[in-house]
C-alpha cells in the first residue's frame, strides 16, 4: 500500500511495511515503540529517520470471544496523524507505523465491550 508520509518538511509516497528477511513471507507494519530500539531492524529508523503517517483512523481487534473489528477517529478531524519510521530498501521508501499499550477507552473495547 502507498500513502504519502511526512518526511521532515516534504511528503513522500511511500510504501507501508518493511519486509521480512529470511524464509519469512509478508511484511512488517508496525513497531512497538517500548521495544523498537531493542529491534535491530528499526534502531536507525528510530534515530535518525522518523515520519508522519496521516489516516483516517486505526482499527483494533476484540481480543476474547468473537473478533470484532473497531474503527477508532478523532470525531471533529478527517485526518489522524500517526508516529512512524521509514527506510529505504531496494531503491524504496518504505514505513512502520509506532504502536503503544492501548489507553483505557480503547483497552475496554478489545477486551470485551460491545
Amino acid at each position: 500500500r502507498l500513502s504519502a508520509v511526512w518526511m521532515g518538511d516534504q511528503a513522500e509516497l511511500s510504501t507501508w511495511g518493511f519486509p521480512r528477511f529470511g524464509a519469512a513471507k509478508g511484511v512488517i507494519i508496525n513497531a512497538r515503540s517500548e521495544s523498537a530500539e531493542e529491534r535491530p531492524m528499526f534502531r536507525k529508523s528510530l534515530h535518525g529517520r522518523r515520519c508522519a503517517v496521516p489516516s483516517t483512523g486505526f482499527f483494533e481487534w476484540t481480543r476474547q470471544g468473537e473478533k470484532i473489528k473497531y474503527r477508532f477517529n478523532l470525531p471533529d478531524s478527517r485526518v489522524l496523524y500517526m508516529a512512524g519510521i521509514y527506510n529505504e530498501f531496494k531503491d524504496e521508501n518504505r514505513f512502520v507505523i509506532l504502536t503503544t499499550g492501548a489507553n483505557h477507552s480503547i483497552a475496554m473495547c478489545i477486551t470485551g465491550c460491545r
